[in-house]
């Protein structure tokens, strides 16, 4: 079997190269030699009678025409002649294959996939807090004073809902509305004459007709004065009455619609993992990255690091039904304001921003109501009170 050797021929166990076309500074003369037993093509034990027993070789390369592949070489000298255990450089061997193939690479000390998870490299068990505060575009943005207050009032208008129409106001209209409602009965202009004030007082809760008031984080001046201006007004009715506060409020009929709701959005950018750009993204899927979003009133949760990847910020949208003061939050990975297409929702929650108004109801004085008797406005309170 006809052998070629190489001389001074180094290569990496892990390469593909193999001696140049032009390898003459590599060649050695083709030596005759015999294969000892059984052998494997990978792994043979070659005999060479043609080396002088005096003479070294110094080859560490060989190429076997009859395989088809190249061999690293290590010498022996055994029983008078000299004997080269081949190991098959399958590398060099399959070049022409290998390279046009594609092939996944694990590791490597110079490429990297970033998105792939290296868990050979060893981590330090260390934090590092990066802590991101919104509150520069607040999403409520409102006090108790410039909040808004929706009630529901028992009467009978075009834009019912049931038997109610909601209302949105400012709290000091609410305020103002509550003490006009019970200092003085004079708004219902009722004649004295018929009914004393202090019966009217005792016979007539006009509380009870608002059958909910709630407090919405919501900033009024932007929210009682928008929709329709058709649905802005100065007029409540309550049961049978009107009553005029002076003041703007708005009248809500679309519980269902968009121009009844209210939405707000934040856009919230954080930092990647501190070694991101050495090691890799894979820094920033946990357990190495934690990320945490807390956003009252709906509370403090973890974000899944995989639904962040290749992204930098999130948008937290609330919905909020003016109605009831229930809201929804929304968060989406990306900038959902100006990339909806490529923003993606990784979580919903649900909850409650309205703080729910007590509106005290008047119970009927029995006291007074039995002085008014006495002093002779029997007639008339029955007179009222029967429609005689």
């Amino acid at each position: 079997m006809q052998i070629t050797f190489f001389e001074q021929f180094m290569k990496q166990a892990d390469s593909t190269k193999i001696p140049p076309a032009d390898y003459n500074a590599f060649l050695k003369p083709i030596y005759e030699g015999e294969i000892k037993g059984d052998f494997s093509p990978l792994a043979p034990v070659v005999r060479f009678k043609s080396i002088p027993a005096t003479e070294q070789p110094k080859a560490t390369y060989c190429y076997i025409e009859a395989f088809r592949r190249y061999y690293f070489m290590s010498w022996a000298f055994v029983s008078g002649f000299w004997e080269a255990t081949l190991t098959c450089d399958v590398l060099g061997s399959f070049r022409t294959e290998i390279l046009a193939s594609q092939q996944y690479v694990k590791r490597s000390a110079s490429e990297k996939n970033v998105r792939i998870v290296d868990s050979n490299y060893p981590t330090i068990v260390q934090q590092r807090r990066s802590i991101v505060d919104a509150t520069q575009a607040d999403i409520w943005g409102v006090n108790f004073q410039n909040g808004t207050v929706v009630i529901s009032v028992v009467n009978c208008t075009a834009k019912n809902i049931g038997a109610n129409t909601y209302y949105a106001m400012t709290y000091e209209s609410f305020n103002a509305l509550m003490y006009a409602l019970l200092n003085s009965p004079n708004w219902m202009q009722i004649d004295t004459s018929e009914i004393s004030a202090e019966l009217q007082k005792a016979l007539i809760n006009p509380s009870q007709y608002i059958t909910g008031a709630v407090w919405l984080p919501i900033n009024s001046a932007a929210f009682v004065f928008g929709g329709e201006a058709a649905d802005r007004t100065t007029i409540i009715k309550f049961g049978w009455w009107e009553f005029n506060l002076q003041s703007t409020i708005r009248i809500l009929h679309t519980p269902f619609g968009e121009d009844d709701s209210w939405s707000r959005s934040v856009v919230i950018q954080f930092d990647n993992h501190p070694q991101y750009n050495e090691f890799g993204n894979w820094l920033n899927l946990a357990p190495y990255t934690k990320r945490t979003l807390e956003f009252p009133p709906f509370g403090c949760f973890d974000l899944d690091t995989t639904d962040l990847i290749g992204v930098n910020e999130i948008t937290c949208r609330v919905f909020v039904h003016s109605y009831t003061g229930d809201a929804t939050l929304y968060v989406f990975a990306g900038n959902y304001l100006t990339d909806p297409a490529n923003s993606r929702l990784i979580t919903s929650l649900t909850g409650s921003v309205g703080i729910p108004l007590p509106v005290g109801q008047i119970r009927m004085d029995s006291t007074k109501f039995k002085s008014a008797m006495i002093g002779g406005a029997a007639v008339g309170a029955w007179d009222y009170l029967t429609g005689g």
